[in-house]
Order: C-alpha cells, then sequence, then structure tokens
C-alpha cells in the first residue's frame, strides 16, 4: 500500500529507511503505529523500537518520537497505571535514558481527537508535545474547540496527522472546514502534518493510483485533490508571508527616511 512512498524515501535520501539521511529533510517523525487497542499492551516492544531509533539518532534535533498514534479506548490520565500518561511518561523515559532530548508527541484519546483530556495533566518533560488529528469532513466545531481549549490552557499541541476528507481516509472532502482547521493551526504557530504520501485509491492520498514516479518529477495531472489543496495553500500562505515582509520592510524604509529628514532639521 505504501510502496510508493518508500521508493520516495530511496529515491530522496539514496538509502533505506535505517540509514535515512535526516540531514536533508526539515522534520521527521518515527511514530509507533496504535489504532483500536491500549499501547500499554505492547509498551515492551514499543520500549524496544524506541530505543533502537532514539540512540540511533540521538544527535538529530529535527527528529521526532509520536509514541502513540490514535488510542482507542484508553483514558488520558485515570489512576490506574495503564493509562495514557503512564504510558507517554514510560515511553519518555526510555527515550532520554538514550540520551536524546528530541521531542517526544504524545498520542491523545479516542484516535488523538480528546487533547483537552491533558490539561491539567501533562507529562513532566519540557520537550513533550500533544497531538490533535482531524478530519476536516468528518470533525468540526466541537473538536476545534477541544484543541481551542487545550491552547489556552498552555498544553502544547502539534496536529501529526490530518486529512481534508472524512476519517476513513476516503469519501468526500471539506475543503472550506479544512482551512478553518488550518487557520486555527496558523494562528496558533501549531505545526501540522497532512496524511498521506501514497498512490493507493483513497481520497486522502496524494497521488493518482497509476502514478508510479517517485524522483520528484510529478505533473498536476498525477496529483489528487489532497495534494492539489495542500500545494495551493501553502502557495497562497507564501505570498501572504511575503507581501508582509515586504509591507514591513517599506514601512522600515520610510521610518528610517522620516528619521533623517528630522536630523537634517
Amino acid at each position: 500500500k505504501f510502496s510508493l512512498i518508500r521508493r520516495i524515501c530511496s529515491e530522496f535520501c539514496k538509502t533505506n529507511f535505517e540509514t535515512l539521511n535526516f540531514e536533508i529533510l526539515k522534520y521527521a517523525i518515527i511514530d509507533w503505529h496504535v489504532l483500536n487497542y491500549n499501547p500499554n499492551e505492547d509498551i515492551k516492544e514499543a520500549k524496544e523500537f524506541f530505543t533502537k531509533y532514539a540512540t540511533m539518532y540521538k544527535d538529530y534535533g529535527n527528529v521526532m518520537f509520536e509514541v502513540c498514534n490514535e488510542p482507542t479506548g484508553t483514558e488520558w490520565k485515570d489512576g490506574s497505571g495503564n493509562d495514557l500518561y503512564t504510558y507517554c511518561t514510560e515511553l519518555t523515559k526510555t527515550i532520554r535514558d538514550c540520551g536524546n532530548d528530541a521531542i517526544v508527541v504524545c498520542g491523545t484519546p479516542s484516535y488523538s481527537a480528546n487533547i483537552n483530556d491533558v490539561i491539567g495533566n501533562m507529562i513532566e518533560d519540557k520537550n513533550a508535545i500533544y497531538t490533535c488529528h482531524f478530519y476536516s469532513a468528518s470533525h468540526y466545531d466541537d473538536p476545534q474547540k477541544k484543541m481551542t481549549d487545550a491552547l489556552a490552557a498552555g498544553v502544547p499541541v502539534m496536529v501529526s496527522e490530518y486529512g481534508i476528507c472524512t476519517a476513513s481516509g476516503d469519501g468526500k472532502y471539506d475543503v472550506e472546514n479544512a482551512d478553518k482547521w488550518l487557520d486555527i493551526c496558523d494562528e496558533n504557530n501549531v505545526s501540522y502534518a497532512c496524511w498521506a504520501i501514497s498512490n493507493s485509491p483513497e481520497s486522502a492520498h496524494y497521488f493518482n493510483t497509476d502514478v508510479e514516479k517517485a524522483d520528484g518529477a510529478w505533473t498536476e495531472d498525477m496529483l489528487t485533490n489532497t495534494s492539489k489543496y495542500i500545494i495551493n495553500r501553502y502557495r497562497d500562505r507564501q505570498t501572504a508571508v511575503e507581501s508582509s515582509e515586504s509591507e514591513n520592510n517599506s514601512s522600515d524604509e520610510k521610518n528610517t527616511d522620516d528619521s533623517d529628514d528630522q536630523k537634517k532639521t
């Protein structure tokens, strides 16, 4: 299903995952994918996994570790010792014991949607952040409020997965609500990553099913609605940033000219 992304990584990094050249990437997230179970069930295996990669990449400042992606049926903190708070605390300690102080991304309850559960109960680590996932054709006002409530309470948030379609990864799109979500993220300096680089026949994926190119020389006809949306969104934002910078530079130049005129007077 994800053979294309493996070939893209191979093409751009000229290596396999275990010797991936993260120096040429902006950021990378190494993720322990959890779906439909309590991550404490395989905490031993998770610790072994993160010990390996936290040791391997301990000197890289751009490699993050997401210790549980989309846990379900598990409370954030209920005092049982079998909750997400306990799991994330233990996995973060495992990573720190490797001499790695990288950002640790903690999954939150209900497919990483209930980030407000973290309010008042963050783990004791200065480089831990908490994830909120959304799919814009499924998640509207209530999940957005959960994220803004968490932000208002001082919870450090990252959207480590989102899509512009339904939560199944397929189905209809809602770009208007996607804009609303990403506007909230931009206004609050929340980073986000869109799912997924693949040519699988699902709405969330970037490439059409017949795309096999892995060298980056993609053309518009190879792209899905998801990837076209992302490209246009970033282009619009870049234009806005450049326009704002230009206005600020012009204002600074005018202030300098006015100051020089006053000196002459």
